[in-house]
């Protein structure tokens, strides 16, 4: 044991953690002697051990068999290797290890030196060619082989035979397996050290394709490097997509090797059976299921599974969201002494990234392996060996959070991983991290220009809302100034705290906060660059939030560009700072862009994820302007906004919801404001974008109550107080001076969203003064009084009296995928009526986060949504739902949407069950059709049709009602609920009547018969997410019921219900309101309104109804049922007039004010059909037009 810990020093050398990393490397030569290398740390960081290689024109008089190099009066083994061409041309190579902060020159030589011996070694044996170090040996094939007839690919040996370590007994094994046949094998020694050996293993098969595999040692190092190019063109599409028994649908995917790999490819299988592995470690990207197969003893480290199946995705660039997947794996005995893993490296030199992945599995035998297809393509890994003690952690309890392995600190695997793939000092030291500003460039200058520094100083002296935030921010610095905690300036902590410094510098200009501010920033940067060279954070976690490159994009980098904007002028900022600041924020945008982190045409997560680390990266391009690939990241982020922009990405769609669509388009405003400010692309003039904020502006409800603004309505992902943002206000004072309508529209509505301060992808304590001067509050507000409308693949909203006191607002969701199973609100409705919320939905990052263990449970669930519910699941269908009739009048707006469901999860009853919040029914509810949560399919699908009519009043004293009718085709029992924010409650079959909570009252008058009525309440009247404690009447239904209509009418405290009959021979309702009286009927196809007022009578047909008859007075629609066709007739003393809408057909008139008179239509004189029976036949051609008789 001692002997492996001591061979093993070198591996603990390089895990020391000190402080972030930049590095500027060169080449050049000396007057006297050959060639120098130069490589200067400026990050912080410490590398140990690392491998450099440097492009080298040999000089003459220096022979390549015996090169070392000079550095501080030490010399080291150095080793060139010819290019392509050969000859003199080529790369030098040598290991070291640089210094945080120092700087090293390398002198190439000649000169004769007792040089250390390597424990370096490539000979051949009986067995084969052996490879390796003092810390891994591999056995490979040795020669060349031939077979005519080509030899069974199962009976041909691997490319890597065994792996031992330290010269011991076989840990792994190599074995081929599949339908190929191999006509050839050749094994070639490429070079023999002394800093690095190689050897090629290639195949070639019988009718044509090769298979090249290199594999490198490395002087001291723990590692084999294999390199592998594959081009047997005609197989592929083995990985297959996997879900484990009992997962949840969405996410929990897991991709594996099956039955396609197994019948017509190849592969190379590693076995871990000299090992007797019963534990497998992982750093796990994302998810993870391991349910009765893995047992984890600690985080990431995991028990392995009693049966035969898939285990884990090795991938080097996969994402989050793949279930089990990580870019390296490490296989151990929990008694035993060795530790073996693969590693996955340099994700930008693979080919087919995703066929190429290598997945362990256990095998039916009881075999621990890791499967390589044998297809086309590129892959990048290495083999890792370590002693168990330092590679695994010790088994222990359940570790408190910051002691968890892989969220804290790394794993001698993980860092391997880093140091060899995505993060070797060889790699960061070409990255240009040290560069002057070009000239004329005077910061600040990009996120707050002096002329507006002058005006927020002013303003912030004499301002009431600002003063005391800028006193409060002086409190709490000089009290914690004065305190000098020991950890100051913050460089242990992950999140760290610009402690209001920004705002206190705006406010005052005081050096002393310029200089508070700049160390804190330089320290938070720094941090998070440690973290990368770590391990932990956005190389740890790429996507994940709480430590990885989102959180780097969205909670670190804005508030660092805008701070070193204003400390990068400060004149008391010393100017080595902000060369460290320059270089910090360089590295994140080397790192970001780098082809090993995001692989060219990869897309890592959601839309908002890809962009947010893009628009950083050109917000860091046009900070530093002098960096000669400021152009490049400049374009990288206006590419950026294009892609989102053309692909519709910023709007709900397939993969996006409100929330993340919106988010998708805040990335995209703030970095049009950057890139506008730097002089480059002025987005606000593209019509993409101008539409995007309007398609949004027109989401947002009336001020709530309950938060004293307006908010996007949550469908998706939000919820109401977040669901908002300061996008319409940037926009307002970016496109200002150059359209002030468009301006005024965007002031509008970012006053209606309550003037907020932040961006959605904004952390909430990110809310700086410097958003006060991006938002011009001299452009005056502009209501756009909207109107009723269809959103393009999102549904529709009504609308009463936009901008008022009183406006209603009705949204219904119709058109995005239903299947998202997270989304639960596809076909629910938003209602706000009469000024105040009536019922809503919560959105699914709601109360209910709280008490389900931060797993939305209720909030998901179909039946919370205001919408018919089946077999008490919610459906898991994507792409079904679609609007498929739109037709607003003056008189009232019908809408129609269908949706068709076969698949279909069943979700536990909602938490809690008991106490003040708690989930309370009259009757109990089922789960799913066996009782029990989990995905089930039914043989018929279900085929939903929702029908609303949203009736619009004609007098001040008249209220906006809505009459919605459901059909349903099911073959398994439905219900249908309504949630009002409600006080009191009174249900019966004839109706709920709720007492509302801000003044409005709330009637759910049901149409049809309905025996089967529950009532009930559910949610919290304090949480995060405001009061939500909402009421229910329900109807349940059995299979054969084919469906439902029910009026919802508002009406004001103080005030009379409605007055509302049924009436049979309109097969609808009956109302009385102030100066009319209404008739609603509904069928299959459509809805029809006839409106009957002192001396004048309107009768208006939606959709596919055919005929409405009222008191003598008839309409009728001959020919196609039109489902976002209109037919409006009124009859009047002496005249009849109206319009039509939609395709051709006739229009059948019965009245006895129209025996006489003339026709015309559009005012042109046409010949009408009469007959003795008081008819007039109309026809109608295609599209809108107007008719008269008179």
């Amino acid at each position: 044991m001692k002997e492996l810990r001591r061979w093993w020093d070198g591996v603990v050398r390089s895990v020391v953690i000190v402080q972030a990393v930049a590095i500027v490397g060169a080449c050049r030569f000396a007057a006297a002697d050959g060639p120098v290398f130069d490589v200067r740390e400026c990050l912080g960081e410490n590398w140990t051990d690392e491998r450099l290689v440097f492009p080298l024109t040999l000089p003459e008089g220096l022979d390549p068999r015996g090169l070392c190099v000079e550095v501080e009066g030490v010399q080291l083994p150095a080793q060139f290797t010819p290019g392509p061409s050969g000859g003199s041309e080529g790369t030098v190579s040598f290991v070291d290890s640089l210094p945080a902060f120092s700087r090293k020159t390398w002198a190439l030589t000649n000169r004769p030196a007792i040089m250390p011996k390597s424990d370096l070694f490539i000979r051949e044996t009986p067995k084969g060619l052996v490879l390796g170090t003092s810390r891994i040996t591999v056995l490979c094939p040795a020669g060349r082989r031939q077979w005519e007839d080509g030899l069974p690919i199962a009976e041909a040996p691997p490319p890597v035979i065994a792996v031992s370590l330290l010269g011991g007994p076989s840990l792994a094994a190599g074995a081929l397996t599949g339908h190929h046949r191999v006509t050839s094998i050749e094994s070639e020694i490429i070079e023999e050290g002394p800093v690095s050996a190689r050897v090629a293993v290639r195949y070639h098969f019988q009718g044509g394709g090769e298979w090249s595999v290199g594999m490198e040692a490395i002087a001291g190092q723990e590692v084999i490097l294999v390199t592998e190019e594959l081009n047997l063109e005609e197989h592929g599409g083995f990985l297959e997509a996997i879900r484990p028994p009992g997962s949840s649908e969405g996410n929990y995917i897991m991709r594996a090797y099956g039955q396609r790999l197994r019948e017509r490819g190849s592969a190379w299988q590693l076995r871990f059976d000299g090992l007797e592995a019963d534990r497998i470690a992982w750093q796990p990207m994302g998810n993870t299921w391991p349910g009765n197969r893995l047992e984890p003893d600690n985080w990431g480290d995991f028990a392995v599974p009693r049966d035969a199946g898939p285990i884990m995705t090795l991938h080097p660039a996969h994402g989050e969201w793949w279930l089990n997947a990580s870019p390296w794996a490490g296989f151990y005995r929990r008694t035993g002494e060795a530790y073996l893993g693969v590693l996955t490296l340099h994700a930008g030199a693979w080919r087919g990234l995703d066929e190429n992945a290598i997945v362990v599995e256990k095998t039916e035998s009881g075999s621990v392996q890791a499967v390589l297809p044998i297809t086309t393509g590129a892959r990048r890994w290495a083999l890792y060996a370590a002693p168990r003690v330092l590679a695994a952690p010790p088994l222990r309890p359940e570790a408190a959070p910051a002691e968890r392995p892989g969220r804290d600190h790394s794993r001698p695997p993980q860092l391997a991983t880093l140091k060899y793939g995505l993060l070797p000092l060889n790699t960061v030291k070409d990255w240009i991290l040290r560069f002057a500003d070009p000239p004329g460039i005077t910061y600040p200058f990009l996120i707050i220009r002096p002329a507006e520094l002058q005006r927020l100083r002013a303003r912030a002296s004499a301002d009431p809302e600002i003063m005391p935030r800028v006193q409060s921010a002086a409190d709490a610095w000089s009290t914690y100034a004065t305190r000098r905690e020991p950890r100051y300036p913050f460089h242990a902590s992950w999140l760290t705290s610009s402690m209001m410094l920004e705002d206190l510098y705006l406010a005052t200009g005081r050096v002393e906060y310029a200089d508070a501010m700049a160390a804190l920033l330089e320290e938070r940067v720094r941090y998070h660059v440690h973290q990368a060279k770590s391990g932990i954070g956005a190389t740890g976690y790429r996507l994940g939030h709480d430590y990885g490159m989102f959180h780097v994009a969205i909670n670190v980098l804005p508030r660092a560009i805008r701070e070193a904007d204003l400390v990068l002028g400060a004149p008391n900022v010393a100017a080595a700072r902000k060369a460290n600041i320059r270089a910090l924020l360089a590295f994140w945008a080397e790192l970001l862009m780098s082809s090993d982190y995001q692989p060219e045409g990869r897309n890592n997560g959601n839309t908002d994820m890809v962009a947010c680390r893009d628009v950083m990266v050109g917000a860091i391009g046009c900070l530093l302007p002098g960096h000669p690939r400021a152009a490049t990241w400049r374009a990288v982020a206006a590419g950026r906004i294009d892609h989102v922009l053309d692909a519709r990405e910023h709007l709900p769609g397939l993969t996006q919801d409100e929330w993340y669509g919106h988010l998708s388009l805040d990335l995209c405003v703030w970095s049009a404001v950057v890139l506008k400010r730097a002089g480059d692309r002025d987005f606000f003039q593209d019509q993409r974008l101008r539409g995007g904020l309007d398609f949004y502006g027109q989401l947002l409800v009336p001020p709530d109550p309950r938060h004293g603004f307006g908010y996007v309505a949550p469908f998706g992902n939000g919820q109401a107080q977040w669901n908002r943002s300061a996008q319409w206000g940037l926009a307002a004072g970016a496109a200002g001076r150059d359209d002030p309508d468009f301006a005024s529209r965007m002031m509008w509505y970012w006053i209606r969203a309550g003037r907020p301060l932040t961006l959605k992808f904004m952390s909430s304590n990110d809310i700086g003064l410097t958003m006060l001067a991006w938002i011009d509050e001299s452009v005056k507000p502009r209501n756009p009084r909207l109107e009723s409308t269809s959103l393009e693949g999102w549904g529709v909203v009504f609308r009463d009296r936009c901008g008022a006191r009183d406006e209603t607002y009705l949204a219904m969701q119709a058109g995005k995928p239903g299947g998202l199973s997270h989304y639960n609100a596809e076909g629910g409705l938003q209602y706000h009526a009469l000024g105040v919320p009536v019922t809503v939905v919560p959105g699914i990052r709601s109360y209910d986060v709280e008490v389900n263990g931060n797993q939305a449970n209720v909030t998901r669930q179909r039946w919370m949504a205001n919408r018919p519910s089946f077999s008490d699941s919610s459906e898991l269908e994507q792409g079904t739902g679609k609007l498929t009739g739109w037709v607003p009048s003056a008189s009232a707006d019908y809408a129609c949407a269908e949706w068709q469901f076969s698949r279909f999860e069943a979700l536990p009853l909602p938490q809690p069950s008991t106490g003040p919040d708690a989930l309370v029914l009259s009757s109990p509810r089922g789960i799913g059709n066996s009782g029990v949560p989990g995905i089930f399919e039914i043989p018929a699908p279900v085929r939903w049709r929702r029908q609303m009519l949203f009736v619009k009043p004609r007098s001040d004293e008249g209220v906006p009602y809505v009459v919605v009718r459901d059909d349903v085709r099911a073959s398994v029992p439905w219900d249908w609920s309504i949630w009002c924010l409600s006080l009191a409650q009174q249900a019966t079959e004839h109706g709920g009547f709720f007492t509302g909570k801000y003044g409005v009252n709330l009637a759910v008058i049901p149409l049809d018969t309905c025996d089967d009525v529950v009532t009930g309440h559910y949610g919290p009247t304090a949480s995060f997410a405001g009061d939500y404690r909402q009421q229910v009447y329900q109807v349940r239904f059995p299979a054969e019921r084919r469906s439902f209509t029910a009026l919802l009418y508002p009406w004001r405290q103080g005030g009379k219900p409605p007055v509302v009959l049924p009436d049979e021979v309109a097969n609808g309702v009956r109302l009385t309101v102030p100066g009319e009286v209404h008739t609603v009927s509904t069928g299959a196809g459509g809805m029809a309104l006839v409106r009957e007022a002192a001396e004048k009578k309107n009768i208006s047909i939606f959709g596919g109804m055919g005929a409405v008859a009222s008191d003598g007075d008839r309409v009728a629609i001959e020919g196609p049922r039109d489902a976002s066709g209109l037919v409006e007739v009124t009859f009047a003393p002496g005249m009849v007039s109206g319009e039509t809408r939609g395709q051709s057909r006739t229009i059948v008139i019965g009245s006895a004010e129209i025996m006489k008179g003339t026709a015309t239509m559009d005012g042109v004189s046409i010949n009408a059909d009469r007959d003795g029976a008081g008819r007039i036949r109309l026809a109608a051609p295609d599209g809108r037009k107007r008719f008269r008789v008179e």
